[in-house]
């Protein structure tokens, strides 16, 4: 399969279900998301993000997100599960979890579930989180 071709199919496979699976946690950890990108490049991802703005009684913006990197020669894509929080300049996007998914033995259970566990990690976030440094790690 061509990159295209692998990029077009799994756009195909996650766009109905992202909306589903946002449609699915409405009541839950994503309640107050909305969609906000469906499946655009981002980094040679397609990116399906989930946003919270500020309200009255939470002065954070926050993000879930899932990202899928397509492998067009195996038929599989890695599936990034992202969580993040703005407050005025302070930024934060980390990395939730990740999944290497075949197209063709897809659970969406699984990829709902993690979808959900990085909103209640964005929902979790505090403006310590926004200042916080992870500490470096050594590749040596």
């Amino acid at each position: 399969m061509s990159v295209e071709g692998a990029y077009s199919l799994w756009v195909e496979i996650v766009r109905p279900v992202a909306k589903n699976a946002f449609q699915k946690l409405a009541g839950d950890a994503l309640s107050r998301y909305e969609l906000i990108t469906n499946g655009g490049d981002r980094h040679g991802a397609l990116e399906w993000v989930f946003y919270s703005q500020t309200t009255a009684d939470d002065p954070m913006d926050r993000l879930a997100a899932i990202a899928v990197i397509p492998h067009p020669q195996a038929g599989s894509a890695d599936f990034e599960f992202w969580f993040g929080g703005r407050l005025g300049d302070l930024y934060v996007r980390r990395l939730s979890s990740c999944l290497s998914i075949e197209h063709q033995n897809m659970n969406w259970g699984v990829i709902t579930d993690a979808l959900r566990d990085a909103a209640l990690q964005a929902n979790s976030m505090t403006e310590q989180d926004l200042i916080t440094k992870i500490p470096e790690r050594s590749l040596w």
